[in-house]
């Protein structure tokens, strides 16, 4: 039992890691249209295979890292100093305690964005295509009229049942 509830957890955590958005693994998405995408031969994907490993170990060990340390300092000052503070003895009484957790909440940062797959900061989504919202509408419309069969034939037996 523990064994599954590892691998579950382990699989749930895997899905938000850093190296499975492409955008975060700059040097195996470049290999990899070099080298002929997804159309290889596979000859070529077991000739390259080498390089790939490494150059995956250095994308998750050093460049995706290095990539998102100005996210981390914007995250610590944005939620240490940016906090308005009224009065100077207000501020003054915590500035000692804004200096000493600067280091923490950077490197929590730092850490939790070189893991996970966060977004960089000030990242806003893109509005939805008329393509996606027609599709988004369509399967709400689909659900709301399967969830109104199930209010029919839910009332139908409740209908029976009293009537019985």
């Amino acid at each position: 039992m523990r064994h599954r509830l590892a691998i579950g957890t382990l699989l749930l955590a895997s899905s938000a890691c850093a190296f499975t958005n492409p955008d975060n693994t700059p040097l195996v998405t470049w290999s990899g249209e070099a080298l002929g995408g997804p159309e290889a031969p596979t000859a070529t994907k077991i000739a390259t295979a080498p390089l790939a490993v490494a150059l995956g170990v250095v994308d998750v060990v050093i460049a995706h890292p290095a990539s998102v340390v100005d996210d981390a300092a914007k995250d610590a000052r944005e939620w240490l100093w940016e906090v308005p503070v009224r009065g100077a003895a207000t501020r003054s009484f915590l500035f000692l305690p804004r200096v000493a957790l600067t280091p923490v909440l950077f490197s929590a940062s730092w850490v939790a964005r070189s893991m996970f797959n966060i977004p960089p900061h000030g990242w806003v989504a893109p509005p939805p295509t008329a393509e996606e919202r027609e599709e988004r509408l369509r399967a709400l419309r689909e659900e709301a009229a399967e969830l109104r069969r199930q209010l029919d034939t839910v009332e139908e037996q409740i209908r029976e049942a009293t009537d019985s």
